[in-house]
């Protein structure tokens, strides 16, 4: 590849046990009780993180919380409702 390193995406048949990742994707569901030191969110955009839908907002919680010292949340067109309001709270937009 271009960038020299692999991103592995991790899914429930992921054998890691002799794998050492310093970066991978993992879908929020599978994220769930794990936490790491950096998260990035992709497409946190309204139009995928409806705030009119339950489950589209479980999974961002679930999202949001998985990072232990850095969170960065990349999006198109409008920023999810509830992240909209947290960041307009603390003085951040």
């Amino acid at each position: 590849n271009d960038i020299g390193f692999s991103i592995p995406n991790i899914t429930l048949d992921s054998d890691l046990t002799d794998t050492k990742c310093d970066a991978f994707t993992i879908s929020n569901e599978l994220s769930k009780g794990l936490t790491f030191d950096a998260v990035i969110i992709n497409n946190a955009g309204e139009h995928i993180y409806s705030s009119d839908n339950t489950l589209d907002m479980r999974l961002l919680y679930i999202a949001v919380t998985r990072a232990l010292q850095e969170l960065d949340i990349v999006y198109t067109k409008e920023l999810t409702k509830p992240l909209q309001r947290s960041l307009i709270r603390k003085g951040s937009i």
